[in-house]
């Protein structure tokens, strides 16, 4: 049962909070485990702006500033050194594969003809294959520890 927020209530019997995701219970159901309460603060410098700003953020979202950070958070990706040694060789390859891509529309727009047409298509087929074969490398979707 929802009751309007200007109502007081000595006992707060379960209280359904909206959040972007639906629904969610403030109090867990009888013989569920108790969520982890978070008991670590981290500090950070910020400048007055940023601080504002960030106010404004988590306000605009409806929620406290540090949900707001602990989303971002949650959100964010890191990258280990291997990971960062992959991402250089796929974007290496990717240029490579582009470069051939120019070559191949240059040769096209001068040598344009049906039977040559074939050939194009074959070799722009090659380069879909290239690029799909290098989003697989590497694609653990795993983030740093």
């Amino acid at each position: 049962m929802l009751r309007p927020p200007s109502t007081p209530w000595p006992f707060a019997p379960l209280v359904r909070l909206q959040t972007s995701a639906g629904l969610r219970a403030s109090n867990p159901a009888p013989g569920a485990p108790m969520p982890e309460r978070r008991t670590v603060m981290i500090a950070a410098r910020v400048t007055p702006a940023d601080h504002a700003a960030w106010r404004e953020k988590a306000a605009a979202a409806g929620v406290s500033p540090s949900a707001l950070l602990r989303r971002a958070m949650a959100q964010t990706r890191t990258w280990t050194a291997p990971a960062r040694a992959i991402e250089r060789e796929r974007t290496r390859q990717i240029a490579r594969i582009g470069n051939n891509l120019n070559q191949l529309a240059r040769w096209a727009h001068t040598h344009a003809s049906a039977a040559e047409a074939a050939s194009v298509i074959a070799h722009l087929v090659s380069f879909e294959r290239s690029l799909l074969r290098l989003a697989r490398i590497g694609e653990d979707g795993g983030d740093a520890p």
